[in-house]
């Protein structure tokens, strides 16, 4: 155990270990191990681990509090901004084990920001090493609208009144498509609401006793039956 250890630079490995009180370092720390601390610090106080210029992690870095860098903060001498995980905020539970690269924590309500110029737009990318963008959610800030991308290509687009286009760019209503609609054998297509009185319907069924029935007053009573020979 030490008091104080003051030094311009200090090297070690993940079987160096040392406890000291306070540690003051005037140049460098390198580690290919763990670097850990109660208060390490490159201020006067604090709990966390605060450094003026870049920090470059080639192991790890754990602080009670939080690492705060004013430049940049790299992951390895070989790749910048490379890092295993990074988990920000309190624990609330336990994510995905296939989707915790990225883990934002609040036991209140948690979100991310991604904010663009107005005349520009903010995404969200998704690919691979092939096609790192085949995916993408893009945030319009020039006409308000979103835009959902697979395979490179525009699939719905939500316009900024809500109208919503799947494979146009220009919806002219709520809902605009262009291409064919499949509703599954018995389900309703209604106007006003769920199925039920005085609601608009029609109802199909396919294969043995297939038929199309229009509802003018919904479960009130068929309007009018087309059965498979198209006989009303």
């Amino acid at each position: 155990d030490y008091g104080y250890l003051i030094a311009h630079d200090q090297s070690g490995s993940a079987t160096s270990t040392g406890s000291f009180g306070n540690l003051f370092i005037a140049v460098n720390i390198s580690a290919s191990g763990v670097v850990r601390a109660d208060a390490f610090e490159s201020v006067t106080t604090g709990d966390s681990i605060n450094f003026a210029d870049s920090v470059e992690v080639v192991g790890s870095i754990t602080a009670s509090s939080g690492i705060s860098v004013d430049g940049n903060l790299t992951g390895s001498s070989t790749s910048e901004a490379s890092f295993g995980k990074i988990h920000i905020g309190g624990l609330v539970g336990t994510a995905d084990s296939n989707s915790n690269d990225l883990e934002i924590h609040n036991s209140a309500n948690a979100g991310i920001s991604i904010l663009g110029g107005n005349t520009h737009y903010a995404s969200v990318m998704f690919g691979d090493a092939a096609n790192p963008n085949a995916g993408r959610i893009r945030y319009y800030n020039n006409d308000n609208s979103m835009r959902f991308v697979t395979n490179d290509s525009d699939r719905i687009i939500i316009e900024s009144g809500g109208d919503v286009g799947i494979g146009t760019a220009s919806p002219a209503v709520k809902l605009d498509v262009y291409g064919s609609v499949n509703l599954r054998s018995e389900y309703n297509l209604t106007w006003g609401g769920t199925a039920g009185a005085n609601i608009p319907l029609i109802y199909g069924k396919t294969g043995d006793g297939g038929h199309l029935a229009f509802h003018s007053q919904g479960t009130d009573g068929e309007s009018l039956r087309l059965d498979a020979s198209n006989n009303a």
